[in-house]
């Protein structure tokens, strides 16, 4: 999708609401994913059945009370993203600008609201420069970090169909610890065990998968499953890499995929 993006509409800048999860939405962060800048998107109470006055859901009153001094109003004026300069990102749709014009109604009503209730300084700038202002104060979020899509209900709901969550081969311990401290020998010896299996060896990297605040993080979920397709059937898989021990990223990374996974620290 990410290449089509770029290939056909020359797309630089998208948003998401998903990213790490829905909720809390207080949570939200962007991310940058082949050259397309990803924004954290909040929510403003506008959806495609959302396109008349007299039919929005609990009336015209719910739509004021959300604009004035309600959800809308609160979402940016209180945006965790803004820190002396605040990025707030929403997303209307087509049906939104024709009908009744709930889009331009809403938001023109919420910016002379902030304007008459309060002191911050309301700007606008195209989706590029925005992009480019969030990720030169926000840089630590440039790198995506994966999670197991199974684990968010919304996540697995647009999954492929062939992507099945009860046989996820991911592994559910990790072997850490420095270099010349025996990991490679424990890996060894408990492969040996026909309980335990471990990953596919990558050459590259002295077998190791190094994955986890290394350069093949880059690679993404699906390279990082594949090093373990063959072992999904043994009770404990496990991956072993001595950079993970002081890689300051590792920690993070390794837990936002992997919360349940054991961890075996040698020293």
């Amino acid at each position: 999708m990410y290449n089509s993006w770029q290939l056909i509409w020359n797309i630089t800048v998208t948003s998401t609401e998903e990213y790490p999860h829905f909720r809390p939405a207080s949570a939200r962060r962007g991310f940058v994913h082949r050259n397309i800048s990803v924004l954290p998107r909040q929510t403003c109470g506008l959806y495609t059945h959302t396109q008349f006055f007299h039919s929005y859901p609990d009336g015209f009153t719910k739509l004021l009370s959300n604009i004035e001094g309600g959800d809308l109003f609160f979402t940016i004026v209180i945006n965790p993203v803004r820190i002396i300069i605040g990025f707030s990102i929403f997303m209307t749709h087509q049906q939104n600008y024709a009908n009744d014009r709930l889009g331009i109604f809403s938001f023109e009503r919420v910016i002379n609201f902030i304007k008459c209730w309060t002191n911050l300084r309301l700007r606008w700038v195209e989706p590029a420069r925005m992009a480019s202002a969030y990720f030169a104060r926000y840089a630590a979020e440039k790198v995506p970090v994966w999670s197991n899509p199974c684990d968010d209900p919304r996540h697995a709901k647009i999954l492929p169909q062939p992507f099945n969550c009860s046989e996820m081969p991911l592994p559910n311990m990790l072997v850490v610890g420095p270099q010349k401290t025996g990991s490679t020998a424990l890996a060894t010896f408990l492969n040996l065990h026909p309980n335990f299996s471990s990953n596919d060896p990558v050459p590259s990297s002295f077998e190791e998968l190094q994955f986890f605040g290394g350069p093949n993080y880059a690679r993404g979920l699906h390279w990082y499953m594949d090093q373990f397709r063959s072992k999904i059937d043994h009770l404990i898989v496990f991956e072993k890499s001595a950079t993970y021990f002081d890689n300051p990223d590792a920690p993070r990374t390794s837990f936002a995929l992997l919360p349940k996974a054991k961890i075996v620290v040698g020293y």
